[in-house]
């Protein structure tokens, strides 16, 4: 075997080792390329691939926020990022098991490499930065988030969560930007929330609550319902104040939206009221019961996660 041809070889098991590939060169005969010009290829291409993992290690990093502000002009200077783009955004994807490469190869097609960059932050987070977007209302980011959403769903067939906050106008802002989105992911998913798509700034009181050390929160559930636990509320239960919630405590309303006849839904509630002391008829009950219930939700899935 000539010396080029070992050398050839050698570029196919590092390339191999990479990409995680088996991979066999054709012959010079099939491919009108030399020995010489393969070789070159291919070490192009084990650079190009190495320096792509590098530049996704950057992107990760930065949006940890464990770079400095020296590293991170670094960076920027490295890999040709413009620090002056006049818009920034920033979505986060997080999955409940680990993403197959059909995911990536979906969300490139979604958002071409001209305009975003699309980061592998680990195997059940993907980060993707949008540069010099045009300026925003929130509908929209919520629209482009669903649609990331839907099109996952339909076309990999996996469910994600996608956190998004404000765009911003500075790049070093990004990573705050990311790291709330990942929040939002994470407190959406303590407090059982069904949207997918979900805005940092419109979690409110979840936000809120989520902040509270885990003592703190046991403490006042047993100062406050005196040992009655959500937990033990019958679905059906749970339901009709959850409806009678969203209908803002109106009964006929809540009525209606259960397909229940107005005595039925008084039943119930009076049920509840002698197995746990709150009337959800009067307003402070009904926001002690709703905190309640927000705080059952946080604990048991904060044992769970």
């Amino acid at each position: 075997m000539s010396e080029s041809n070992e050398k050839i070889n050698t570029l196919l098991t590092e390339l191999q080792k990479i990409s995680g590939l088996p991979l066999t060169l054709a012959s010079s005969s099939e491919t009108n390329l030399s020995e010489s010009v393969a070789e070159k290829r291919l070490s192009e291409l084990i650079d190009l691939c190495k320096n792509a993992d590098e530049r996704n290690s950057f992107y990760t990093n930065f949006l940890s926020g464990s770079l400095t502000d020296e590293e991170i002009e670094l960076g920027c200077a490295k890999y040709h990022i413009s620090m002056n783009s006049s818009n920034w955004s920033v979505y986060a994807i997080g999955f409940k098991n680990p993403y197959s490469d059909i995911v990536t190869e979906i969300l490139t097609g979604l958002f071409p490499v001209s305009k975003n960059i699309i980061v592998r932050i680990n195997r059940t987070f993907i980060a993707i930065i949008r540069f010099d977007a045009p300026e925003i209302d929130e509908d929209s980011e919520r629209t482009t988030a669903m649609m990331i959403v839907d099109t996952l769903r339909s076309e990999a067939m996996t469910d994600a969560k996608v956190g998004f906050d404000r765009p911003v106008k500075e790049f070093n802002k990004l990573s705050s930007a990311f790291q709330n989105a990942v929040s939002a992911i994470k407190i959406s998913t303590l407090f059982s929330l069904e949207d997918n798509a979900i805005s940092y700034r419109n979690l409110g009181l979840n936000k809120l609550l989520a902040k509270i050390p885990e003592s703190a929160i046991e403490e006042y559930m047993e100062d406050e319902f005196h040992g009655f636990s959500f937990s033990d509320l019958s679905t059906e239960s749970t339901n009709t104040i959850k409806t009678l919630f969203d209908n803002g405590l109106n009964i006929a309303e809540t009525a209606r939206a259960l397909y229940l006849h107005r005595n039925t839904l008084v039943y119930r509630l009076e049920k509840f009221h002698k197995e746990s002391g709150m009337d959800l008829r009067l307003f402070d009950d009904a926001v002690k019961c709703k905190t309640g219930m927000m705080l059952n939700e946080l604990l048991k899935n904060k044992k769970k996660y």
